[in-house]
C-alpha cells in the first residue's frame, strides 16, 4: 500500500515537471499575473506586497526570457543591462523603465496608488510580455529553418 502511494506521489511529480518544461517564460509570468489579478487590484494597505509580486513577474520573465539576471540588480543595474540586449527594442526598454519607475516608487517611496494606477501597471506589465513574446515570434520567423525539407532542398 505505501509501495503504491509513493509510486502515485513520484508519477504525479514527475508529470508536474515535465509539464513545467514544457511551459515557456511567457507562460508562467501570464500564469502568474492571471493568479495576481484574481486575487484583485491592492488597496493601501496592500500596494507595496502587491507591487513587489507584480515587478517580480515581470523581472523572472525578463530573466528566463532574455537571460539577463534581473531579480538581483537594482533597477538602475537592470535597466542598463536590459540597454546591452540586442533582442529588447529601444520602445519596450522605455516600457520596462516607466513600469520598474512606478513599481519603485510604491516599493521604496511608500506611494499609494489608486485602483486604476494598479490596473494601468497590471496592463503594462501585459503589454510588456505580449509585445515582447510576440517580437521574439517575428524574429523566430525570418530566421532560416534548418532541419527541414525545404531547407534540405535549397541547400
Amino acid at each position: 500500500m505505501v509501495v503504491a502511494g509513493v509510486v502515485v506521489a513520484v508519477v504525479w511529480w514527475l508529470r508536474r515537471v515535465e509539464e513545467r518544461a514544457r511551459l515557456t517564460a511567457f507562460d508562467r509570468a501570464m500564469a502568474r499575473l492571471d493568479r495576481l489579478e484574481r486575487r484583485g487590484l491592492p488597496g493601501s494597505d496592500a500596494a507595496d506586497a502587491w507591487y513587489v509580486e507584480l515587478s517580480d513577474i515581470v523581472r523572472r520573465y525578463i530573466e528566463e526570457r532574455f537571460a539577463l539576471r534581473a531579480p538581483e540588480l537594482t533597477t538602475e543595474e537592470f535597466l542598463a543591462e536590459a540597454g546591452r540586449s540586442a533582442e529588447l527594442s529601444a520602445a519596450h526598454r522605455e516600457l520596462l523603465s516607466a513600469f520598474l519607475a512606478r513599481s519603485d516608487r510604491v516599493k521604496f517611496a511608500r506611494y499609494s496608488p489608486g485602483e486604476d494606477e494598479s490596473r494601468d501597471a497590471l496592463h503594462e506589465a501585459r503589454r510588456f510580455l505580449n509585445e515582447t513574446a510576440a517580437a521574439r515570434d517575428e524574429l523566430a520567423e525570418t530566421q532560416p529553418r534548418t532541419g527541414t525539407p525545404q531547407a534540405a532542398a535549397t541547400g
